[in-house]
Protein backbone atom coordinates (compact mmCIF):
# COMPACT_ATOMS: atom_id res chain seq x y z
CA UNK A 1 0.00 0.00 0.00
CA UNK A 2 3.14 2.29 0.65
CA UNK A 3 3.86 2.54 -3.33
CA UNK A 4 0.61 4.38 -4.02
CA UNK A 5 0.68 6.03 -0.42
CA UNK A 6 0.44 9.83 -1.67
CA UNK A 7 -3.05 9.29 -3.80
CA UNK A 8 -4.35 7.29 -0.63
CA UNK A 9 -6.13 10.13 0.92
CA UNK A 10 -7.61 11.44 -2.24
CA UNK A 11 -8.66 8.06 -3.22
CA UNK A 12 -10.69 7.75 -0.06
CA UNK A 13 -12.21 10.88 -0.80
CA UNK A 14 -13.60 10.35 -3.74
CA UNK A 15 -14.64 6.83 -2.89
CA UNK A 16 -16.53 8.33 0.11
CA UNK A 17 -18.38 11.24 -2.01
CA UNK A 18 -19.49 8.72 -4.66
CA UNK A 19 -20.76 6.61 -2.23
CA UNK A 20 -22.59 9.18 -0.63
CA UNK A 21 -24.28 10.34 -3.99
CA UNK A 22 -25.07 6.28 -4.62
CA UNK A 23 -26.57 6.37 -1.45
CA UNK A 24 -28.66 9.57 -2.40
CA UNK A 25 -30.06 7.76 -5.42
CA UNK A 26 -30.75 5.03 -4.23
CA UNK A 27 -32.68 6.43 -0.97
CA UNK A 28 -34.55 8.61 -3.52
CA UNK A 29 -35.79 5.39 -5.47
CA UNK A 30 -36.98 3.66 -1.92
CA UNK A 31 -38.46 6.87 -1.11
CA UNK A 32 -40.81 6.46 -4.57
CA UNK A 33 -41.54 2.58 -5.23
CA UNK A 34 -39.64 0.39 -2.81
CA UNK A 35 -39.21 -2.11 -5.38
CA UNK A 36 -37.29 -5.56 -4.83
CA UNK A 37 -34.09 -4.09 -6.60
CA UNK A 38 -33.92 -0.74 -5.22
CA UNK A 39 -34.05 -2.31 -1.54
CA UNK A 40 -31.30 -4.53 -2.63
CA UNK A 41 -29.27 -1.83 -4.09
CA UNK A 42 -30.18 0.92 -1.24
CA UNK A 43 -29.22 -1.85 1.50
CA UNK A 44 -25.96 -2.93 0.19
CA UNK A 45 -24.99 0.69 -0.98
CA UNK A 46 -25.73 1.31 3.16
CA UNK A 47 -22.80 -1.19 3.61
CA UNK A 48 -20.57 -0.17 1.49
CA UNK A 49 -20.97 3.41 3.12
CA UNK A 50 -20.94 1.91 6.61
CA UNK A 51 -17.62 0.27 6.17
CA UNK A 52 -15.91 3.35 4.54
CA UNK A 53 -16.92 5.70 7.52
CA UNK A 54 -14.76 2.75 9.73
CA UNK A 55 -12.10 3.10 7.35
CA UNK A 56 -12.33 6.98 7.37
CA UNK A 57 -12.57 6.93 11.36
CA UNK A 58 -9.05 5.18 11.40
CA UNK A 59 -8.03 7.88 9.39
CA UNK A 60 -9.03 11.06 10.93
CA UNK A 61 -11.24 10.67 13.57
CA UNK A 62 -14.15 12.60 13.91
CA UNK A 63 -16.37 13.44 16.79
CA UNK A 64 -20.36 12.66 14.76
CA UNK A 65 -19.03 9.87 12.70
CA UNK A 66 -20.64 7.51 15.42
CA UNK A 67 -23.98 9.38 15.31
CA UNK A 68 -24.51 9.19 11.65
CA UNK A 69 -23.08 5.66 11.25
CA UNK A 70 -25.72 4.96 13.53
CA UNK A 71 -28.96 6.64 11.45
CA UNK A 72 -27.29 4.91 8.82
CA UNK A 73 -27.47 1.28 10.67
CA UNK A 74 -31.05 2.32 11.78
CA UNK A 75 -32.14 2.91 8.11
CA UNK A 76 -30.29 -0.74 6.98
CA UNK A 77 -32.55 -2.40 10.03
CA UNK A 78 -35.43 -0.59 8.94
CA UNK A 79 -35.43 -2.56 5.23
CA UNK A 80 -34.79 -5.61 6.66
CA UNK A 81 -38.11 -7.39 6.68
CA UNK A 82 -38.80 -5.97 2.99
CA UNK A 83 -35.89 -7.42 1.94
CA UNK A 84 -36.36 -10.62 3.71
CA UNK A 85 -39.67 -11.55 2.14
CA UNK A 86 -38.17 -10.15 -1.43
CA UNK A 87 -35.09 -12.89 -0.42
CA UNK A 88 -37.91 -15.84 0.34
CA UNK A 89 -40.07 -15.16 -2.70
CA UNK A 90 -37.11 -14.94 -4.92
CA UNK A 91 -35.77 -18.18 -3.32
CA UNK A 92 -39.12 -20.25 -3.66
CA UNK A 93 -39.85 -19.33 -7.18
CA UNK A 94 -36.37 -20.72 -7.86
CA UNK A 95 -37.07 -24.18 -6.51
CA UNK A 96 -40.60 -24.45 -8.15
CA UNK A 97 -41.61 -26.75 -5.97
CA UNK A 98 -46.05 -28.18 -5.96
CA UNK A 99 -47.23 -27.36 -2.45
CA UNK A 100 -50.68 -26.58 -1.82
CA UNK A 101 -49.57 -24.91 1.58
CA UNK A 102 -46.37 -23.44 -0.34
CA UNK A 103 -48.61 -21.47 -2.73
CA UNK A 104 -50.79 -20.05 0.56
CA UNK A 105 -47.56 -19.18 2.08
CA UNK A 106 -46.04 -17.27 -1.10
CA UNK A 107 -49.37 -15.53 -1.54
CA UNK A 108 -48.95 -14.11 2.11
CA UNK A 109 -46.23 -12.63 1.66
CA UNK A 110 -47.15 -11.28 -1.80
CA UNK A 111 -49.87 -9.95 -0.41
CA UNK A 112 -47.69 -8.49 2.86
CA UNK A 113 -45.40 -6.71 0.66
CA UNK A 114 -47.15 -3.95 -0.41
CA UNK A 115 -47.76 -2.90 3.73
CA UNK A 116 -44.23 -3.36 4.38
CA UNK A 117 -43.11 -1.44 1.47
CA UNK A 118 -45.28 1.52 2.00
CA UNK A 119 -44.12 1.94 5.62
CA UNK A 120 -40.47 1.55 4.96
CA UNK A 121 -41.60 4.89 2.13
CA UNK A 122 -42.87 6.15 5.11
CA UNK A 123 -39.95 5.86 7.47
CA UNK A 124 -37.73 6.80 4.42
CA UNK A 125 -39.79 10.01 3.78
CA UNK A 126 -39.47 11.01 6.82
CA UNK A 127 -35.35 11.66 7.10
CA UNK A 128 -34.13 14.89 5.51
CA UNK A 129 -31.03 13.49 3.60
CA UNK A 130 -29.76 16.79 2.94
CA UNK A 131 -27.83 17.13 6.55
CA UNK A 132 -26.07 13.58 6.36
CA UNK A 133 -25.27 14.08 2.63
CA UNK A 134 -23.74 17.76 3.80
CA UNK A 135 -21.59 15.89 6.59
CA UNK A 136 -20.65 12.72 4.32
CA UNK A 137 -19.24 15.50 1.44
CA UNK A 138 -17.59 17.36 4.72
CA UNK A 139 -15.23 14.31 5.50
CA UNK A 140 -14.78 13.57 1.67
CA UNK A 141 -13.13 16.76 1.51
CA UNK A 142 -11.31 17.02 5.26
CA UNK A 143 -9.94 13.27 4.41
CA UNK A 144 -8.44 14.77 0.76
CA UNK A 145 -5.94 16.69 2.83
CA UNK A 146 -4.93 13.97 5.11
CA UNK A 147 -0.87 13.40 4.97
CA UNK A 148 -0.21 10.45 2.89
CA UNK A 149 1.53 8.52 5.51
CA UNK A 150 -1.14 9.22 8.56
CA UNK A 151 -3.77 8.06 5.98
CA UNK A 152 -1.35 4.56 4.88
CA UNK A 153 -1.38 4.15 8.95
CA UNK A 154 -5.53 4.20 9.41
CA UNK A 155 -5.97 2.35 6.80
CA UNK A 156 -3.83 -0.18 7.62
CA UNK A 157 -5.40 -0.37 11.23
CA UNK A 158 -8.66 -0.56 9.44
CA UNK A 159 -7.54 -3.85 7.59
CA UNK A 160 -5.77 -5.22 10.48
CA UNK A 161 -9.28 -5.09 12.30
CA UNK A 162 -11.21 -6.19 9.21
CA UNK A 163 -8.87 -9.44 8.86
CA UNK A 164 -8.66 -10.04 12.58
CA UNK A 165 -12.26 -10.15 12.75
CA UNK A 166 -12.57 -11.98 9.64
CA UNK A 167 -9.83 -14.61 10.49
CA UNK A 168 -11.84 -15.47 13.94
CA UNK A 169 -15.00 -15.84 11.79
CA UNK A 170 -13.40 -18.34 10.12
CA UNK A 171 -11.76 -20.30 12.79
CA UNK A 172 -15.36 -20.58 13.86
CA UNK A 173 -17.36 -22.09 10.97
CA UNK A 174 -17.86 -25.51 11.00
CA UNK A 175 -20.15 -27.97 8.89
CA UNK A 176 -23.98 -27.40 9.57
CA UNK A 177 -23.23 -23.81 11.47
CA UNK A 178 -25.54 -21.28 9.42
CA UNK A 179 -24.96 -18.92 12.23
CA UNK A 180 -21.11 -18.67 12.12
CA UNK A 181 -21.50 -18.94 7.89
CA UNK A 182 -22.86 -15.67 8.06
CA UNK A 183 -20.83 -13.63 10.25
CA UNK A 184 -18.15 -14.67 7.36
CA UNK A 185 -19.83 -13.20 5.42
CA UNK A 186 -20.17 -9.89 7.03
CA UNK A 187 -16.65 -10.26 8.13
CA UNK A 188 -15.37 -11.17 5.17
CA UNK A 189 -17.25 -8.12 3.35
CA UNK A 190 -15.15 -5.30 5.03
CA UNK A 191 -12.16 -6.51 3.59
CA UNK A 192 -14.12 -6.78 -0.27
CA UNK A 193 -15.43 -3.28 0.06
CA UNK A 194 -12.41 -1.79 0.98
CA UNK A 195 -10.34 -3.71 -2.09
CA UNK A 196 -13.21 -2.29 -4.52
CA UNK A 197 -11.92 1.38 -3.49
CA UNK A 198 -8.21 0.52 -2.64
CA UNK A 199 -7.54 -0.72 -6.29
CA UNK A 200 -4.15 0.25 -7.56
CA UNK A 201 -3.22 1.57 -3.72
CA UNK A 202 -3.17 -2.18 -3.23
CA UNK A 203 0.07 -3.36 -4.62
CA UNK A 204 0.06 -7.04 -6.22
CA UNK A 205 -3.85 -7.19 -5.82
CA UNK A 206 -5.16 -8.64 -8.96
CA UNK A 207 -9.25 -8.90 -10.37
CA UNK A 208 -8.90 -12.36 -9.28
CA UNK A 209 -8.36 -11.38 -5.58
CA UNK A 210 -11.21 -9.88 -5.75
CA UNK A 211 -13.49 -12.16 -7.77
CA UNK A 212 -12.57 -14.71 -4.91
CA UNK A 213 -14.00 -12.27 -2.50
CA UNK A 214 -16.62 -12.09 -4.48
CA UNK A 215 -17.19 -15.79 -5.03
CA UNK A 216 -17.47 -16.00 -1.21
CA UNK A 217 -19.74 -13.90 -0.79
CA UNK A 218 -22.16 -15.36 -3.30
CA UNK A 219 -21.95 -18.18 -1.90
CA UNK A 220 -22.29 -17.45 1.57
CA UNK A 221 -25.25 -14.90 0.80
CA UNK A 222 -27.01 -18.49 -0.75
CA UNK A 223 -26.78 -20.00 2.54
CA UNK A 224 -27.94 -16.79 4.27
CA UNK A 225 -31.01 -16.58 2.01
CA UNK A 226 -32.04 -19.90 2.46
CA UNK A 227 -32.01 -19.65 6.24
CA UNK A 228 -34.17 -16.32 6.03
CA UNK A 229 -36.37 -18.46 3.40
CA UNK A 230 -36.79 -21.60 5.82
CA UNK A 231 -37.53 -19.70 9.21
CA UNK A 232 -40.01 -17.62 7.54
CA UNK A 233 -41.49 -21.18 5.87
CA UNK A 234 -41.22 -22.73 9.19
CA UNK A 235 -42.63 -19.85 11.12
CA UNK A 236 -45.22 -19.77 9.14
CA UNK A 237 -46.42 -23.47 9.26
CA UNK A 238 -46.34 -23.31 13.03
CA UNK A 239 -48.55 -20.54 12.90
CA UNK A 240 -51.18 -22.10 10.98
CA UNK A 241 -52.05 -25.74 11.97
CA UNK A 242 -50.49 -28.91 11.71
CA UNK A 243 -51.82 -30.45 8.31
CA UNK A 244 -49.67 -26.92 6.32
CA UNK A 245 -46.55 -27.01 8.61
CA UNK A 246 -46.80 -31.03 7.43
CA UNK A 247 -47.18 -30.20 3.82
CA UNK A 248 -44.12 -27.64 4.25
CA UNK A 249 -41.70 -29.97 5.94
CA UNK A 250 -40.35 -31.59 2.49
CA UNK A 251 -39.57 -27.86 1.41
CA UNK A 252 -37.88 -27.23 4.44
CA UNK A 253 -35.78 -30.07 4.46
CA UNK A 254 -35.13 -29.85 1.30
CA UNK A 255 -34.15 -26.11 1.80
CA UNK A 256 -31.71 -27.85 4.91
CA UNK A 257 -30.05 -29.83 2.65
CA UNK A 258 -28.79 -27.80 -0.04
CA UNK A 259 -27.76 -25.48 2.49
CA UNK A 260 -25.52 -28.48 4.56
CA UNK A 261 -24.25 -29.19 0.76
CA UNK A 262 -23.47 -24.89 0.14
CA UNK A 263 -21.85 -24.80 3.15
CA UNK A 264 -19.36 -27.53 2.90
CA UNK A 265 -17.86 -25.14 0.48
CA UNK A 266 -17.03 -22.60 2.36
CA UNK A 267 -13.65 -23.18 3.72
CA UNK A 268 -11.69 -23.70 0.50
CA UNK A 269 -13.87 -20.18 -0.63
CA UNK A 270 -12.77 -18.31 2.52
CA UNK A 271 -8.92 -19.70 2.20
CA UNK A 272 -8.95 -18.17 -1.29
CA UNK A 273 -10.69 -15.28 -0.61
CA UNK A 274 -8.60 -14.36 2.31
CA UNK A 275 -5.03 -15.41 0.50
CA UNK A 276 -4.00 -12.12 -0.47
CA UNK A 277 -4.56 -10.42 2.75
CA UNK A 278 -3.03 -13.45 4.80
CA UNK A 279 0.02 -12.96 2.80
CA UNK A 280 0.33 -9.37 3.26
CA UNK A 281 0.00 -9.72 6.90
CA UNK A 282 2.55 -12.14 6.74
CA UNK A 283 4.78 -9.59 4.81
CA UNK A 284 4.56 -7.49 7.45
CA UNK A 285 2.58 -4.79 6.05
CA UNK A 286 -0.68 -5.76 7.93
CA UNK A 287 -0.05 -6.85 12.12
CA UNK A 288 0.65 -10.72 12.50
CA UNK A 289 -2.79 -13.06 12.27
CA UNK A 290 -2.69 -16.45 13.53
CA UNK A 291 -3.44 -18.58 10.47
CA UNK A 292 -1.87 -19.90 7.70
CA UNK A 293 -3.66 -19.59 4.16
CA UNK A 294 -4.14 -22.83 3.52
CA UNK A 295 -7.35 -24.42 5.72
Amino acid sequence: MAEAGPGLPLSLSRALRARAAAYGRWLGRCRSRAAAEDVRRLRTTLRRLLSLLDAAQSVAPRRSLPRIRRRLRAQLRSLGPLRDIDIARASLDAAGQANPSLDLYTAWLAARRPKLAAAARRDLSALDPAPLLAALRYFADNLAGVPPQACVRGVRLFLAAALAKAIKAWERTAPGDFRASHRLRITCKRLRYAAEWLGPSLPGFSPHDLDAMHRLHSLAGKIQDMGVTAAGLAGFGAARNATVLAELRPVLASLDAERSSLISGLGPAAARALEYWMKRSAAGQLPQTRRGVSS
